[in-house]
């Protein structure tokens, strides 16, 4: 049981833990774990695909190749 504190009043709550419950818990972990890498892998593709659009053809290839071999 918890209690959250309101200037209007109190709310409770049960939780019971059932398998249900359980796997729900385990699944939001997870997929809070995989918030960070995942906006990192975002931005990196946002900052090539920005210099992509900018640069001249043969600057693209030249780039694309040095980024893989980063990779």
């Amino acid at each position: 049981m918890y209690s959250i504190v309101f200037r209007d009043g109190i709310m409770t709550s049960h939780i019971t833990l059932t398998p249900d419950w359980i796997n729900y818990a385990l699944m939001n972990d997870i997929t809070d774990g995989s918030a960070s890498p995942i906006q990192t892998v975002e931005y990196e593709v946002d900052s090539i695909e920005e210099l992509v659009l900018s640069l001249r053809e043969n600057e693209t290839s030249d780039m694309l190749r040095q980024h893989r071999i980063l990779l």
